[in-house]
């Protein structure tokens, strides 16, 4: 091999490493050094968010208890909370119904489901009812005038012959996750 030919041969070599060098060490470290400082700049933003939560904290947890004490049913005057929302929501349909006469032409009411949604829960109750419909304008009536979050979804009507009407009341309820019972109680997703 002559002078020249080494010399070609070096500086071809010379290339090579410098380039493998390039997309083995240099390419790489850049790429890390970059995400590293988007990274943190991420980290930063984050952690200034969760400052200001802690700062807020106060208002925060108020602002959580006003809205529980609005949305938490009541049936003369108490919380319906505890082991077994529930249970408490069923004796307040029943106590609504004894209000407005409609208690004899139920003929089933029963809870379905249950949806969760963060901190709280959504209970769904199906009601079937034959009766006048004047009873049963009273019963929406009072159920949705009533201190209680209870509210009818869906509601089905059909007259009958013997001047009543058939009347199948699709309910949601909507209560603390922390007021249902421990063993009813549906996974989070």
């Amino acid at each position: 091999m002559n002078q020249r030919e080494t010399a070609l041969a070096a500086t071809t070599g010379a290339i090579l490493a410098s380039v493998l060098g390039y997309t083995v060490v240099v390419k790489p470290t850049y790429e890390r050094w970059s995400n590293a400082r988007a990274r943190v700049e991420q980290l930063q933003s984050d952690l200034e968010k969760a400052n200001a939560l802690v700062k807020r904290k106060n208002e925060l947890t108020d602002e959580r208890e006003k809205i529980e004490t609005l949305i938490a049913p009541t049936d003369a005057g108490k919380p319906l909370v505890g082991p077994d929302a529930i249970a408490l929501f069923l004796d307040h349909l029943d106590s609504l119904q004894a209000a407005a006469q409609l208690g004899q032409y139920v003929s089933n009411i029963q809870y379905v489901h249950t949806e969760i949604y963060d901190a709280f829960a959504e209970l769904q109750f199906e009601m079937r009812a034959r009766a006048p419909l004047k009873l049963i304008q009273d019963f929406l009536v009072r159920m949705r005038t009533g201190p209680s979050y209870l509210r009818a979804q869906a509601v089905r009507i059909q007259p009958r012959d013997d001047g009543t009407v058939e009347a199948d009341i699709s309910l949601i309820g909507l209560t603390t996750w922390d007021a249902l019972d421990p063993d009813k109680r549906p996974k989070k997703k």
